[in-house]
């Protein structure tokens, strides 16, 4: 299920974890990661693990029509992300020189 099919239903429970997140209804079960859980992981993955390279594996998954707010939410903050984080290990990197 994209993020879009999710957002706007009546779901009996809503949990937000802090790397991600589900709701349920009946005999229903639905894990996702919404904007908030997806800047934690990417604070993680950048700066605790220093990963180089972030990757989408659909964006058809992304809320592209804006049903749940702004289009695009997931992309935008990855690419958000990244600039921050070329910004982040170009002063490391000219610190350590």
């Amino acid at each position: 299920m994209a993020y879009y099919e999710i957002c706007n239903e009546t779901w009996a429970t809503t949990v937000k974890g802090t790397f991600a997140s589900y709701v349920a209804r009946d005999d229903q079960w639905v894990g996702y990661v919404d904007v908030s859980n997806l800047e934690r992981l990417l604070r993680m993955v950048l700066y605790k693990h220093k990963a180089s390279c972030i990757g989408i594996w659909d964006v058809s998954l992304d809320d592209f029509r804006g049903v749940c707010g702004d289009p695009f939410p997931f992309t935008k903050k990855i690419s958000a992300w990244k600039e921050k984080s070329i910004k982040f290990r170009r002063r490391a990197s000219e610190n350590n020189q």
